[in-house]
């Protein structure tokens, strides 16, 4: 399952992004009677729509845009992003790959664009490249979401049976982790038992997890037994 600490952020109703298209669209091919749109408006119907197609499109536009606004490495990054999840979401990881190798470049969020990186080459079956993007990840985010960077660490070393390593990365988690502790915990447990170290026990994590005000755990808690 995806990580319960996600650094992106939802999108909303794809309703008031079609009425919003069709009206910049009307936009742009007026040119002569109004201004151009600049590419924060393509970056607010990127973000507003959920369909893949439409935030594709929105994201091209917008770094067509943008290139003619001065090429801000700021909104090149954001729209790649949005890039990203579209050709993601489609499963076209390798297009996906490309715009987080892009965003990479530019230097702008830097542990996002390696965590998005990871998983278009998780997809693709490349998880030594996977992990190589979270452990620069870890390393590059700020304090505050270290936890989380660590745990899809430590969780994709014990998908690969690297068990040393996902206890390593597991316990960081677990042990500066603020939010989602018990999930890290759980994790961790898992991964001490894989490596025959000594684990706590595992029944009582699972009890730690299995809270109906906890939905996203329910994919791990079949597991802690």
């Amino acid at each position: 399952g995806s990580g319960p600490l996600d650094v992106n952020a939802p999108g909303s109703s794809t309703s008031g992004s079609s009425t919003s298209d069709s009206n910049t669209s009307g936009a742009s091919t007026s040119g002569a009677s109004r201004p151009e749109q600049g590419p924060e408006v393509w970056l607010s119907l990127a973000l507003q729509t959920e369909v893949p197609q439409e935030k594709r499109e929105h994201a091209r536009r917008g770094l067509e845009a943008n290139q003619r606004h001065g090429d801000d490495p700021e909104y090149r990054c954001l729209l790649l992003r949005q890039l990203f999840i579209a050709d993601f979401e489609e499963g076209r990881y390798e297009d996906a790959l490309r715009a987080a190798e892009a965003m990479i470049d530019i230097g702008e969020l830097a542990d996002v664009a390696r965590q998005d990186a990871a998983r278009a080459c998780q997809a693709l079956g490349d998880l030594d490249a996977a992990i190589g993007h979270l452990r620069i990840a870890a390393r590059a985010c700020p304090p505050s979401r270290r936890p989380f960077h660590d745990w899809t660490l430590g969780s994709l070393s014990y998908l690969s049976q690297d068990w040393e390593a996902a206890v390593a990365a597991l316990s960081r988690a677990a042990r500066w982790a603020t939010t989602q502790k018990p999930l890290y915990e759980a994790q961790l447990g898992l991964a001490l038992r894989a490596a025959g170290r000594a684990h706590p026990d595992l029944s009582k994590l699972r009890d730690a997890i299995d809270h109906p005000e906890k939905p996203e755990y329910r994919n791990l808690v079949v597991r802690v037994t």
